[in-house]
């Protein structure tokens, strides 16, 4: 990709992108990612998912990175309570990238799917706030054939 900084500032910005990109960990330049948004003034989030293998580390990882009270309850419901609230953070927007799902995925596709419609949600309700909110999942090239557990989500988008 000649210009992957102004592609993804473009893509962020079509009808695809209000949905979750699913991306191929070894093949996709996160760095252009996070540089179309760094001139946006977003808040950028990036979850290490190497060692995340389950419901509690994933919630644990993401209160860490997005810096939520301590009274935060690491359930499905204050994660999304949390991550629509974020009033915390005085930004244009905001970027969750979940880098190398596979182990989460791997542990529970159930949870993954939680995990999936949270933040399908998120994005849907900071945007009729008028503020953009992406979300960028890492799977490794291993694991493409495994995407048909996920495939047919509408809201993914695959790359």
């Amino acid at each position: 990709m000649p210009n992957s900084t102004l592609w993804w500032g473009n893509h962020l910005q079509s009808p695809n992108g209000f949905l979750i990109h699913i991306v191929p960990h070894n093949t996709q330049d996160l760095t252009s990612l996070v540089e179309s948004t760094r001139p946006l003034n977003f808040a950028i989030f990036c979850i290490d998912g190497e060692k995340i293998n389950s419901k509690e580390s994933l919630l644990g990882s993401i209160a860490r990175s997005m810096r939520f009270p301590s009274y935060f309850g690491k359930n499905w419901d204050a994660l999304e309570d949390s991550i629509n609230d974020l009033s915390w953070w005085k930004v244009k927007g905001f970027l969750l990238i979940f880098e190398q799902a596979d182990s989460f995925i791997n542990s529970s596709i159930d949870e993954f799917f939680v995990f999936i419609e949270i933040i399908s949600n998120t994005i849907k309700s900071w945007y009729v706030r008028g503020l953009p909110f992406y979300g960028v999942i890492t799977i490794s090239d291993d694991f493409a054939e495994k995407k048909s557990l996920i495939w047919g989500n509408n809201d993914l988008c695959y790359h």
